[in-house]
């Protein structure tokens, strides 16, 4: 943990002992923040902050790696992916309550996605040369749901592990990255969530990546190369079909891509970029330069606010909040490995 940080938890743990002490309630933290920070002894540990950084409380083992965090849609906890030390590879599922408690362990798995009612869970298995996807109902037990490409009839390589999957806002499907067999490429599969479908999308793009829904989702963005044409951003109907180029970009360079929440803009890294682009023209306009913008993550605090990573460096990100109308930057912290937003 860094001093800074060190002494932001000091300072809560004071303010709590002191009103406890007078038999006052201390006041509940309003956490708007899950992010995981790089420890001395080579692990992760993952915080809840609130948006300015005045209040931190340490979640998990500071001698374990903390992964992945995702907030509930209500907001009140936070699944994650633990590991008992840095070299170990098949990691555990925990789900955190926000006002504190020992986190829950659910089960071997990793990249927890909630559904957008909150009562299911999809995670990531790995099993052999390929990963496999699961979904649970209860937090509890872990039903298999089958993607071909796993360790399916179809064979291939499993789910990638960036942007693993993605519910559609409906909660009815997922979107999952692939990775085509020997792992050249990849390409994008909507899955229905009782595992009775998939569906390519994506047509004939080449290295396929999922990129996110809309927000009513009605749409959503894939990145991948169009042969001839060269790389790009490219958006689509949410069942797959109408796709055409929203933007232009090597897709080997790109990184990620944000719906802003009404819908009409998308914030786009790669490369050593930040921009914003216009749904319904494809206007582009460069907000941010720096390299590996967004390698730890890049969301939407509102429609007039962006926050991204800074930095190469996974031991070590800044994280910062950009205010889109003026470009102006703020630092957040300068120690982030990745990092997730509550749900507004």
């Amino acid at each position: 943990m860094t001093r800074g940080l060190a002494a932001a938890v000091l300072t809560g743990l004071s303010l709590v002992a002191a009103a406890c002490g007078s038999g006052a309630h201390a006041p509940r933290v309003a956490y708007e923040v899950a992010y995981t920070e790089a420890t001395s002894g080579g692990g992760a540990a993952l915080y809840l902050a609130d948006g300015e950084a005045r209040e931190v409380r340490l979640v998990s083992r500071e001698d374990g790696v903390a992964r992945q965090p995702a907030w509930s849609p209500d907001g009140q906890q936070v699944a994650y992916a633990g590991c008992g030390r840095p070299e170990q590879e098949r990691c555990s599922l925990y789900r955190a309550d926000i006002d504190g408690g020992t986190p829950r362990g659910l089960g071997e798995g990793a990249w927890p996605q909630w559904s957008p009612d909150g009562q299911r869970l999809a995670f990531v298995k790995a099993r052999g040369a390929g990963d496999e996807l699961f979904v649970t109902d209860s937090m509890r037990d872990a039903p298999r749901l089958k993607t071909a490409g796993s360790d399916t009839d179809a064979g291939g390589g499993g789910v990638m592990q960036a942007g693993v999957s993605s519910w559609s806002p409906d909660g009815r499907e997922l979107a999952v990255t692939r990775r085509l067999e020997g792992g050249e490429g990849s390409e994008v599969l909507l899955v229905r969530a009782d595992g009775l479908r998939e569906l390519r999308v994506g047509g004939d793009l080449e290295a396929a990546t999922f990129a996110g829904w809309s927000p009513d989702g009605t749409s959503m963005l894939l990145f991948g190369r169009e042969h001839g044409t060269g790389g790009g951003l490219f958006l689509m109907a949410g069942d797959g079909t109408g796709m055409r180029r929203l933007a232009s970009v090597d897709a080997a360079d790109a990184a990620r891509a944000a719906w802003s929440p009404n819908g009409r803009q998308v914030a786009m890294t790669w490369g050593d970029g930040l921009a914003l682009v216009d749904v319904a023209d494809g206007t582009t306009r460069q907000l941010a330069d720096g390299e590996c913008l967004g390698a730890g993550g890049l969301e939407w605090g509102s429609d007039a606010s962006i926050w991204f990573t800074r930095g190469c460096d996974a031991r070590g990100r800044v994280l910062v909040e950009l205010d889109v109308a003026s470009r102006a930057e703020r630092t957040f912290s300068a120690s982030v490995i990745e990092f997730a937003l509550r749900p507004r």
